[in-house]
Parts: C-alpha cells; structure tokens; sequence
C-alpha cells in the first residue's frame, strides 16, 4: 500500500491503516508530510473523476474533500483525498440527529443551488452529461442502466432472482403514473447520502464532509431526501426526527416549490428500490434482495 501511495504523492507517506471496504472500493488512512489522506482504490476512475468535479463545487455548505492525486496504478482506478474526520451520519443516536438537522438542510440546500453543468439527466460522466435527454425517460430506465457498468442494472437478473420480476413489472407501471408529476429542471442530487459517505463532527452537530459521488446524478432535488428516508427504517434515529417534513417545512418556508411533492416522493422511493433491487440481483445479494423487495411492496399499493 505504501508503495502505491508513494506512486502518487512521492517520498513521506507513512501510517497506512485499513478504513472500510465496500462493493465498489477499499479505503486507507495514510499521512503524508503531516496531512491526513485517504486513498481508494475503486472500479471506475469516473467515480473518482466526480469526486474531484464535485470538490470543485465545494463551499461552507457544503463540505467535499479536495482530491489530492488519482490516476490508474498497474490497470486499478486509486484516488487520495483529504481525509475528514467525524462520524459517520446513519450512526448517529436520536439527540445527533436533532442537532444535526441544521447542517444537513443547508447541504439539502446547497446541493439545489449547485449551478447545473454537461447536459441530460440521471449519473453524469465526468464532463458532467447523462445518459436521459428528459427526467420522465431516466425514472422509466431504471432497468437499463449501461451495460458493463457498475451502475448496471438488468431485468433479467430479477426475473431470475428468488423475487422473479413481478414487483419491477408494478414499479415500472406505479412510475409511469407519476413521473409526469417531476419538474423538467436539473439539479445536482448526490444519490447516496448513506452508507457512511456523509460524516458530522459530534462535537457541534456540523455535517464535516460529503464523500463519495459515484451515484451523482441531475434529477429533482427531492431525490436525496426520499433516498434518506427510504433507508431511514434501517437506522432508527433517523425515523424518529420527522425528517420529510422537517425538510419539506424547511423547503416551504423558504419558498420552494414543492408542488406535487408527495408524489415526487412516492416516484423517488420506488426508483430507489427498483435500482436497489436490481443491484442487489445482479450481485447475488439474496437477504438484502429479500429485504429491499419487502420494503418495496407496500409502496406499490399506495
């Protein structure tokens, strides 16, 4: 590991230490002349290309760490940022989750305000374009999404699955209901606010850092609060602060338009668990594939 950082950053690395190991990276702390960094080493160099785009988007408000190095190493994607410290946002108990509720509304915020760049809707490439020429056909695509991709996601993986296909066959037909209920504008929407990609200081309740743009995508800014809240039953706390509304009043209250919201909503989670429940076959996944597919459910008989 050494030796691959030192690749990139030149002579002074020193301290690597394991972080974490997801589907689509492995982290490392290291320091180098006295900064503390990460380096990834990933699937995708686009994924890592977005996060050194969205760092360029940073402000008070939004806090993304800088990309410090990333290139291909003997054929693997790796990337070093600055490291961020805090913890990470689904852990938090019921009293972080109430102090933190500020901080997160101004990146709810931020994130809207982010001057829109490339063109399209859905993930964006590092030049920022996606692959939809409207919003309606990226909802109605979550099947299709690029083969060879990890972003991949194919219909016949679910109909081969434990679930067969008839829960995507009744998503597909409750988001052709809807989707003509989502406004034409784009806005940056991060995609995967969980899954330990947003980090708070305990200390002052302030969110310290947003990681991880991979998912990154144009669409309605109401994405990333039905993402929170579609997985806000796997981590309790996050069920007991009122989130939706306390977004929507906060959104309200300063004068956004929030027509149609609830069906925008109902439209975002049921995206978000066909795309779940796509990844989760394709991976081979089988409990969490059960699992997405029964929380799914109910939202189909609304």
């Amino acid at each position: 590991m050494e030796g691959v950082a030192g690749r990139l950053l030149g002579t002074g690395v020193e301290a690597v230490a394991p972080l974490a190991v997801g589907d689509w990276s492995r982290a490392y702390a290291l320091r180098h002349r006295g900064q503390d960094l990460v380096i990834r080493f990933g699937l995708e160099m686009t994924d890592f290309a977005k996060d050194e785009r969205a760092a360029a988007l940073a402000g008070p408000d939004l806090p993304v760490p800088a990309v410090v190095a990333r290139r291909e190493v003997d054929g693997v994607p790796v990337c070093v940022t600055e490291r961020v410290g805090g913890v990470v946002l689904e852990t938090l108990d019921r009293s972080g989750w109430r102090s933190v509720m500020p901080s997160l509304l101004a990146v709810l915020d931020a994130l809207r305000a982010v001057p829109t760049f490339g063109s399209g809707f859905g993930p964006w490439d590092e030049s920022g374009h996606a692959p939809r020429r409207d919003v309606q056909r990226w909802y109605l695509g979550v099947a299709e999404g690029p083969p060879g991709s990890v972003h991949h996601c194919g219909r016949d993986a679910i109909a081969a699955s434990s679930v067969g296909a008839g829960a995507l066959d009744r998503g597909l037909a409750v988001i052709g209901d809807l989707v003509e209920a989502v406004p034409s504008g784009r806005h940056l929407v991060h995609g995967d606010l969980v899954n330990a990609n947003v980090h708070v200081d305990p200390g002052t309740g302030a969110i310290s850092g947003v990681f991880d743009w991979g998912c990154a995508l144009w669409g309605d800014h109401l994405y990333d609060l039905a993402w929170l809240d579609t997985w806000s039953s796997w981590h309790p706390p996050m069920d007991e602060v009122a989130l939706v509304a306390t977004v929507l009043d906060h959104l309200a209250r300063t004068g956004v338009d929030l027509t149609d919201a609830a069906a925008r909503l109902r439209l975002a989670r049921v995206h978000i668990l066909l795309d779940s429940l796509s990844y989760c076959a394709t991976r081979g996944r089988d409990q969490d594939l059960v699992d997405v597919h029964a929380r799914l459910l109910p939202l189909l008989d609304d």
